[in-house]
């Protein structure tokens, strides 16, 4: 889950393939993968480089680098499929936390439990132009190997739609089909019956300092789209992907003329932001430290903006999903 914390800097655009691909006209379509009856191919957001994996069969044993990917496989009803994950012990999923592998991280993978496993695909991905060291030694013990960037995606169905590829993977592409159809339904639904606090958006003050800096997303990101679909606007925000920060001073400002504080961690600072609504992501937290927000919830965002939708509508006794008020 660390790698949604990673600031993104340029994305550079490329365009969509057509003819024996699926195209992505949408905004809540994938932009960086394209996929037909027996391939996937990942575009690289940084080069716009293509790496294809060719399917003439459903593949049953996957390892995955991201929680996220895991958690696409288990919505679809594949978690069976899933034979290894990078940080199990922070899964939320009990089935694959009891029954997958530790992988180990990129920087120290485990080599010998590939080997013993012998995976059909590892899943990866990448934050930067130069993937990392451990792909090539991997598919040179023979594995293969598909880099995705659903992480990368800007909107909360494109993220989702990923979905579809592991369905595709594994043999399951009616039943991840119909799982994908279902939560964009209900997230086109959830997003056009959003109600407005006095007909305006609800301002929202996000997170808390990381250091000496305050980072806020920017307006084309994920998590922006996913509090503006849910009725909110995030204050101190700017143009687009990147996350820009603000310093504690601003914040302070900002949080006079915020009704709602997402994510404040400790929510404990010098003189205290006087916001009295303050609800974190942390409702579905494990022992060891994941976070089902970041499992579940990329391939649910529907969930996420039901939680969103009634916390800035001032319905703080619907059920919450991921959201935990403080």
């Amino acid at each position: 889950m660390n790698r949604f914390s990673a600031l993104i800097s340029l994305l550079l655009l490329v365009s969509c393939g057509r003819g024996q691909f699926s195209s992505c006209p949408e905004a809540d379509s994938a932009r960086w993968l394209e996929t037909g009856d027996s391939l996937i191919v990942s575009i690289s957001p940084f080069d716009g480089s293509r790496d294809t994996l060719f399917l003439d069969r459903p593949l049953r044993s996957i390892a995955c680098m991201s929680s996220s990917f895991a958690a696409a496989f288990a919505e679809i009803g594949a978690a069976d499929c899933v034979c290894a994950v990078s940080g199990l012990r922070y899964m939320s999923n009990p089935y694959i936390r009891e029954n997958a592998c530790e992988l180990g991280s990129d920087a120290s993978l485990d080599y010998e439990a590939l080997l013993r496993l012998k995976p059909d695909l590892l899943l990866a991905y990448s934050v930067g132009a130069a993937q990392p060291l451990y792909i090539n030694k991997v598919r040179s013990l023979g594995v293969k190997v598909l880099v995705l960037y659903d992480h990368l995606e800007t909107t909360p169905l494109a993220r989702a739609s990923y979905m579809r590829a592991c369905g595709l993977i594994c043999g399951r592409r009616e039943e991840a089909d119909s799982v994908y159809a279902q939560v964009s339904a209900s997230y086109a639904a959830l997003r056009d019956s959003v109600e407005r606090r006095g007909g305006e958006p609800c301002p929202v003050l996000i997170n808390s300092p990381y250091g000496d800096a305050w980072y806020v997303p920017g307006r084309d990101s994920y998590m922006y789209r996913l509090v503006e679909d849910a009725g909110g606007e995030i204050l101190g925000a700017r143009e687009g992907v990147s996350s820009s920060t603000i310093s504690l001073e601003q914040a302070f400002v900002l949080g006079r003329k915020a009704k709602i504080w997402l994510n404040p961690g400790s929510g404990e600072l010098p003189g205290q932001i006087p916001i009295e609504e303050k609800w974190d992501n942390t409702l579905r937290t494990t022992p060891q430290g994941g976070n089902d927000f970041w499992e579940r919830g990329a391939v649910r965002p529907d969930l996420i903006l039901s939680d969103l939708a009634a916390i800035f509508s001032g319905d703080s006794q619907a059920p919450m999903n991921f959201y935990l008020r403080k």
